[in-house]
C-alpha cells in the first residue's frame, strides 16, 4: 500500500453531483497528514457515488485547476 497524505479540498462531482471527499495527493511527506492545496501540485479522489476520477492542479498563484475526469 502505499503512502500520502490527505489534501483539505471540497468540490461536488463533475458528473453526478455527489460531495468528493477523500482528496489525496504523493506530493508532500506522504505520512497521512492533511495538508493545504496550496502545498501540492496534483490531488485527485475518485467519486464515491459514479466512480469518476477527479485530478485537479494547482499553479504557482495557489488557483486550483480542474485538469481531469474520467467515468468508469
Amino acid at each position: 500500500m502505499g503512502m500520502f497524505d490527505y489534501v483539505k479540498y471540497e468540490a461536488k462531482c463533475k458528473t453526478c453531483g455527489a460531495e468528493l471527499k477523500d482528496f489525496q495527493s504523493k506530493d508532500h511527506s506522504c505520512l497521512l497528514n492533511t495538508v493545504e492545496p496550496s502545498q501540492v501540485d496534483t490531488f485527485y479522489t475518485s467519486c464515491d457515488k459514479c466512480h469518476t476520477w477527479h485530478e485537479y492542479n494547482v499553479t504557482r498563484e495557489c488557483v486550483v485547476k480542474y485538469i481531469e475526469v474520467t467515468t468508469s
